[in-house]
């Protein structure tokens, strides 16, 4: 009886050691795939974000007038993609023309992803990303902020943030 019972403990044993291992892989997998969804979810995101910044920074370059509020109809139409934090115009200078922003625009914002007069992309990109963070009127806000200059600078630049926090979500 004795015999029988040290085999059988010998199995629990064998049993909860396999389960551990088991558990141990399972937890592994999951963060490595939590891991590798959060940076994919990040690239679409800051593609998302290019692609938009690309797209008004090219209707910017196309406008006659010359005004950047005329563009306003574009952005706000851009506003309302999922993940788009804001949008914003700077002119040459870098002063703010227009933007999404209700009620007024963070002090200093534009200076957290500046993009100058003729700056030369690294890598023949045609957009200056960075992550920032900065304090809205909601809160603390943390953002891939990607820059496209229009006519290479001379026109302005638009600067689209696209929302980390609805990446974290998902």
């Amino acid at each position: 009886e004795r015999k029988r019972m040290r085999g059988f403990g010998l199995s629990v044993k064998l049993v909860s050691a396999s389960s551990l291992i088991v558990i141990g892989v399972a937890i592994v997998l999951t963060v490595q795939a939590s891991n590798q969804l959060r940076a994919s979810r990040t690239r679409s995101a800051a593609s998302k974000g290019e692609a938009i910044a690309l797209s008004l920074a090219s209707a910017a370059e196309l406008r006659v007038d010359r005004d950047a509020t005329s563009i306003q109809g574009d952005i706000d139409a851009n506003k309302i993609i999922e993940g788009v934090k804001y949008i914003y115009v700077t002119d040459p200078d870098g002063t703010v023309t227009v933007h999404t922003f209700t009620p007024a625009f963070p002090a200093g914002l534009e200076r957290l992803n500046p993009l100058t007069l003729g700056e030369v992309l690294p890598e023949g990109k045609r957009t200056k990303q960075a992550v920032i963070d900065y304090r809205g009127a909601g809160g603390d806000v943390h953002v891939i902020d990607v820059g496209a200059p229009a006519a290479g600078g001379a026109r302005g630049n638009v600067h689209v943030g696209m929302d980390i926090e609805v990446i974290d979500r998902d």
